[in-house]
């Protein structure tokens, strides 16, 4: 709690270091970075604070995927790599093409059609409820209870049950765009979509990052926007590993060091003065402030891990001790 209490009481100082470290990273970019490397990381700073919408972004991301890495999400190879960005693109042109109203005339069909051919009523039922966001039918062992299905298991039990009885997917298209579509939305995950849009975005940086500079400072961008999540305690547990494997080099003395060589080099190449920002240092106060709000971070993920190893623990030893092989926790914060 202390920990916590520290860092969000400490805004004021955390905005005042980031923001002169941004002000100057954002300067050097436009001296060191080239015309697309400046203009991609500004589009992603926007997206993931909210001010860009979702899919142009994505789409827009697809198309500099393409011309700078020559790589075509919109390709059915793509799927082996980039498996949910390309059924994101994919759901996305399938909607130009759906026709509800056809689709669910269809479907009605469909089930006269299983209904004269006598499937199983855990089939029809399930066909007949094909639209609802989750789809259930009754478990295969009999004792009629409902359980949930993925759409693309009920579509391989409609294939074996009803092909044998004359069932064809071509005579049903509308039904069947609407089933495809519902088979590829089920299958979206949204913490491995974002994934593969930050890794096919860092990719995109990484190969327009051409000379050691510009490597360096996408490096300090990188670990700028970790010590942001840092101070702000907006860690994932992927950024937590990271944050910790490069701890010495997120403190304040490296961060300012390292843009400070890089401000010093570019003002040399380019015959400029040297600003405040390389020439003076740090007021001793306000460093030992920073350091000690970056230390209480460190400690609050820290606690929060060890807490979390502890829950595991009392987890374990009740489920042991009652004898229980399966168990559902409910957590709040």
């Amino acid at each position: 709690y202390d920990a916590l209490k520290k860092v969000f009481g400490s805004e004021v100082t955390v905005n005042r270091y980031l923001g002169g470290f941004e002000g100057r990273l954002e300067t050097l970019s436009s001296k060191v970075f080239s015309t697309d490397l400046r203009k991609l990381l500004g589009e992603w700073k926007k997206f993931e604070k909210g001010h860009r919408e979702f899919m142009p972004y994505v789409r827009t991301l697809a198309a500099e995927a393409k011309r700078i890495l020559g790589i075509d999400l919109e390709s059915l190879l793509s799927q082996i790599e980039w498996p949910q960005i390309t059924r994101l693109l994919v759901l996305q042109t399938m909607e130009k093409d759906l026709d509800m109203k056809k689709g669910i005339a269809e479907k009605e069909a469909l089930v006269r059609f299983l209904k004269e051919k006598k499937v199983s009523e855990k089939l029809i039922t399930a066909i007949e409820r094909f639209q609802d966001q989750q789809l259930t039918m009754a478990r295969g062992n009999g004792n009629g209870k409902q359980g949930p299905v993925q759409p693309r298991d009920l579509m391989e039990q409609l294939v074996t049950e009803a092909g044998p009885k004359g069932f064809y997917f071509h005579n049903y298209p509308n039904f069947s765009l609407y089933a495809g579509y519902l088979i590829l939305k089920s299958e979206l995950d949204p913490k491995s979509l974002y994934e593969e849009i930050r890794l096919l975005f860092r990719r995109i940086l990484d190969e327009l990052a051409e000379t050691p500079r510009q490597k360096t400072l996408l490096e300090l961008y990188r670990d700028e926007e970790l010590v942001r999540k840092l101070l702000n305690l907006e860690l994932t547990r992927k950024n937590w590993r990271e944050a910790l494997d490069r701890k010495t080099l997120l403190s304040m003395d490296s961060m300012v060091s390292r843009l400070k060589d890089i401000g010093t080099a570019v003002a040399a190449e380019k015959n400029l003065g040297l600003t405040n920002f390389e020439t003076k240092k740090p007021n001793s106060k306000f460093r030992a402030e920073v350091m000690g709000i970056q230390d209480a971070a460190y400690a609050f993920y820290d606690a929060a891990r060890r807490r979390e190893d502890v829950f595991y623990q009392k987890i374990d030893s009740v489920m042991i001790g009652q004898g229980i092989r399966k168990a559902v926790v409910v957590t709040g914060g």
